[in-house]
This record gives C-alpha cells, structure tokens and sequence, in this order.
C-alpha cells in the first residue's frame, strides 16, 4: 500500500463521517459532489492495483474467499439495483432522478477496495476509529456553535448568518423555525460515535475523548430536535440491555465462547443499573423534544424574515410538489403537512403499489414519484418497497443484517474478530432511525453498513491466519 493510498482513503472516511450529504466542501463536478469524486478516484486506484498485479485474487489477500457471503450480498444488490435503475427508464421516470438514485446505491461497490486496504497490514481499523473521533469532535463544535449562535444572537443578526450559513452550504443543514438549534446531515455518523462511545463506557475502558464525544455529543443531538435519533439511541440501550441478559446467560452454555461486554456475572447487575439510568434518561430527552416540537416546521433555505402562518410555513417543507394527473387542485392543497406527512406518503406508496400487482414484488423503478418527492421519503424501507417491491426490501435486510450472523458465527466458533457488539447496537440503531430520515438507502448509510461488514472479517490474528508475513 503506497502513501497515496493512505492519504486517499484517510480524506475517503474524513469526507464520509464528517462531510454530511457529501456537498459540506462545496466542490464538484457537474452533478458530482465531493464524495462521488472521493469514490471514483479509490475505484481507479483500486482498479489500477487489480490491473497491476494481473489477478482479482492475489496470492496475499484473499479477500474474496474470506468475504464470500457478503461479496454475494453485495454483488445481488448492486445487479437489483441495476434492474431498478432499468426499470425506472422503462416505466419513463425522469432520466436524471433515476441515474441519481442508482448512483447513490452504487456506493455498495466501494467494499471491494475497503475490503482489500483494511486490514491490519495496510489501513489500520484503529485509524478508522480515530477518523470518526476526530470527525465527531468537528461535528460537535460545528453544530454546537450554530446552536449557541441561535440562542445568543440577536433576531436580526441571527437571520442574516442564517442566510448566509445556507448559502455556504446549502441543503446540509435543517433549521427549526419554531426552535432554537440545527439538524445537520452529518449527525448520522456523530450518532454512531456517540453509540460505540456508550459502549465503551458501559464496558468500563473508555478514553477521555469517547467520554467528551458521548456528552457533548449528546448536547449536540438535544438541539437538533430530532425524535429520531433520540428515539434510535433508545432502541439501541434496549438492544444493549437484551443483549447483556442472553450473553450472560448463554455464556454458560458455551453459545457465547468469546464474550466481550459482560465480563463477569458479578459486574451484569452494575451494568444494567447504568444501562437502564441512561435509558431513563434517554426516555426524558426524547420527550422534552417532543414537547418542542408541537406543530414545528423545518426548513433548511430562508424565504424572508416575516413570520409565516403554519400553513405557508408546511407548504415549503415538500419540495417540488406537483399534483398528479388523475388528482384534482382541491386535493393537493389538502395534503397533510409535517408530522401527517408521512401518513400521506403511505397512502400515496400503496396507490403506486397496488396500480400493477407486479410492482409488490418488484418495485416501480428507480425515479418513482411518492406523494410529490423524486429524491426520496423518510420511511427508507417504504421507499424501498415502492420502488424495488418485496424482493428489493428482503436483499436490503439481509445485507443490513449480515453482520449480526457474522457475530453469531464467530462467537460459535470461538474466533476473535474486530465485529463487537456496539457496531451491531450501532447497525440496530440504524435500522430504526433510516424510517424517520432517509438514511440506509444513500451512502452514509451504506458507507457505514460496508465498513462494518469488512471490519467483521478482519481478525487480530490475522497474519498467522492467512499465513501471511507482517
């Protein structure tokens, strides 16, 4: 591995915990943002190494037989994908949505390259961690500074950094009318710190920049008004609870051969009192921002600076909104706005789904318009099943939950790997909170669903394993 590709792939992850939506540094090429760039220049060093060395499978790294069933899962939805991206053209959805779309799913292909470089011998797993801290504690003082920036700031002051704040990095950044703080794209991955930094606390061998990252990191998604996160941080000191009660059980059953977060009996009962106060505590948070958000309208560019009915103010938060052909003006005026929106978006999916019987099994493309929105809904799973059907929805919960089979297998065979339990809490996280925002279906989710999946495979013993020389 050159020095090249240590810079590339340092800048790759940089760009991907930090860089929110991927337009955070606002450079591109035509349609393609900073990421998509970031992703097509490792493709052709990766490409390039493949062709230099004249084999797909080296006699060092045999990735592809030690990858097998994730290598399969990532090829089958890549190619679904493709049929998708078909066809969307052929049911005539707009080219440029449809290509889009299919774009941010082919983020799946960078496992091939992480697969290779990630290892202990070329890009170290700890250097990933320290990437995501490092990115954490930016996405920190960022938001953190906008939040206190909303409080302090006078109104008039305060609504021309707005203003100005969007124009810098447009569509990045969600602001609460009706609320101080901002939901920025990027505290997906500040949500992940946050979760293997509780794990890590609760397992009692924490550093002091995983406790800053988990409490201010926890400041951080208070402002942001988001009940999704909160609620997914509930869900995940759920998994971690369950997960404590069936290791320490089936530890004695020889199940759990390698256990690594309940070390002893003697220690499960202190875990679980700090488990279930955190939990609480997560429970108060999550309504305290319910409380917040009664009648509340996001916005994420300004319009003017006069105060807005409700319903002008709901009227921008569906973007690009136009009535179908066989719907009348009266009904698209009487569209539910904010919290109802998602009940018209279901209404909307089973009308797409239910006008060919073959789209509930296969989808209606790539493209497909759902309740107005070309670029996709916040129910992910639901905009997965509109346009890929029931088969599109299997492939993406197989993959998603590939890594918890992983786990179990190597826990049955007793072999030490790098798969840990606060990745998983972090990838149950994730399968909740992608059905609040559209998450696992663009490349912060799937970025992330990757590097756990490669992560899982590689081992500390590695070298006397594949019989390789350090």
């Amino acid at each position: 591995m050159t020095k090249f590709e240590k810079i590339l792939l340092s800048i790759f992850f940089l760009e991907l915990f930090a860089g929110g939506g991927g337009r955070l540094i606002n450079v591109s090429v035509g349609p393609l943002s900073i990421r998509m760039i970031l992703f097509i220049v490792l493709m052709l060093v990766y490409g390039i190494r493949v062709l230099a060395t004249k084999k797909l499978v080296t006699t060092d790294h045999l990735y592809l037989k030690q990858y097998k069933l994730s290598t399969i899962l990532i090829s089958g939805i890549v190619l679904y994908c493709l049929l998708s991206t078909i066809l969307g053209i052929a049911y005539g959805h707009p080219k440029g949505i449809v290509v889009n779309d299919f774009l941010r799913v082919a983020y799946f292909v960078s496992f091939f390259p992480l697969a290779y470089y990630i290892s202990n011998d070329r890009f170290k797993i700890k250097w990933i961690k320290s990437i995501l801290d490092i990115a954490a504690l930016f996405m920190i003082v960022f938001t953190l500074s906008i939040d206190m920036a909303s409080i302090f700031m006078k109104q008039e002051v305060y609504w021309k950094f707005y203003s100005w704040i969007n124009e810098v990095i447009p569509g990045e950044l969600v602001f609460r009318l009706n609320t101080t703080g901002v939901f920025y794209k990027g505290h997906y991955f500040l949500f992940f710190a946050v979760v293997l930094a509780l794990y890590k606390m609760i397992k009692g061998n924490s550093t002091l920049v995983e406790k800053i990252i988990f409490f201010l990191g926890m400041t951080s998604i208070y402002f942001t008004r988001a009940r999704g996160l909160v609620l997914a941080l509930v869900f995940v000191i759920i998994f971690l609870i369950v997960y404590s009660l069936i290791e320490a059980f089936f530890v004695r059953k020889k199940i759990f051969k390698k256990p690594d977060f309940i070390l002893s009996t003697k220690k499960l009962s202190h875990k679980l009192v700090l488990m279930l106060i955190v939990l609480v505590s997560f429970c108060m948070i999550y309504f305290s921002i319910s409380s917040t958000r009664v009648g509340d309208v996001q916005t994420e560019i300004p319009q003017v600076e006069t105060k807005k009915t409700d319903k002008e103010t709901s009227n921008e938060t569906v973007k690009n909104e136009k009535p179908k052909t066989n719907q009348s003006t009266t009904e698209v005026e009487e569209k539910p706005f904010t919290g109802d929106i998602r009940v018209y978006f279901i209404k909307d999916s089973l009308r797409i789904l239910n006008s060919r019987p073959v789209n509930w099994l296969v989808g209606n493309g790539y493209g497909t318009e759902i309740g107005g929105r070309l670029t996709g809904i916040e129910i992910s799973f639901l905009d997965i099943l509109v346009e890929q059907g029931v088969i599109g929805v299997l492939l993406w919960l197989l993959v998603s939950l590939a890594p918890f089979y992983f786990y179990y297998g190597f826990q049955r065979k007793g072999e030490r790997n790098y798969l840990n339990v606060g990745l998983l809490a972090g990838i149950a996280g994730m399968l909740l909170l992608t059905n609040t925002n559209p998450f696992i279906n663009s490349p912060i989710g799937i970025g992330f669903l990757v590097i756990v999946l490669v992560i899982g495979f590689n081992k500390p013993v590695d070298y006397s394993m594949r019989g390789l020389k350090k």
